[in-house]
């Protein structure tokens, strides 16, 4: 009986997690080792990132999800914030070498219990997958959720 209740208060728990907006945090520098710049390359016209942010803007309603960039504060980075703030996406810059303080700095300006870790050199990152991993989080009461079996650029992972 205490089995089943506690079953019941945990699975409640996790529910109301749907009562806030999921923090859907796209990371993004300009200054990587690999392929610098690779943020700024063009896409269907336009610089990758901001491919990006139209689509998750297209596919997440603002009533129901916080898009935010997570940059730093070096100048150099100061074109993805700029092309953020003209597709209305919030911005939180912090440390280069620090992303985890970054994504603090996200959960610290936005309250939420669920967040959605997008990189911004993925365009393809699929807004329906993006939902369908937060209803699988919710749904089965787990802490964190990462599709697999999707094509290279399109995910995205929750926790």
């Amino acid at each position: 009986m205490i089995k089943n209740w506690l079953r019941k208060k945990f699975h409640e728990s996790w529910k109301s997690l749907k009562t806030k907006k999921p923090l859907i945090i796209i990371q993004c520098r300009i200054n990587s080792k690999r392929l610098p710049y690779k943020a700024l390359y063009p896409i269907a016209g336009i610089p990758l990132v901001v491919f990006l942010f139209k689509r998750l803007k297209q596919g997440l309603s603002k009533d129901n999800y916080h898009l935010v960039l997570a940059t730093t504060k070096k100048s150099e980075d100061d074109i993805v914030a700029t092309w953020a703030n003209e597709e209305n996406i919030n911005v939180i810059r912090g440390e280069e070498n620090n992303v985890v303080s970054r994504y603090n700095d996200c959960l610290d300006s936005f309250n939420t219990n669920v967040v959605v870790r997008v990189t911004g050199d993925n365009p393809f990152t699929c807004p329906n997958i993006i939902k369908l991993i937060i209803d699988r989080m919710v749904d089965h009461s787990v802490d964190y959720v990462q599709p697999i079996d999707i094509p290279y650029g399109a995910g995205a992972e929750a926790y």
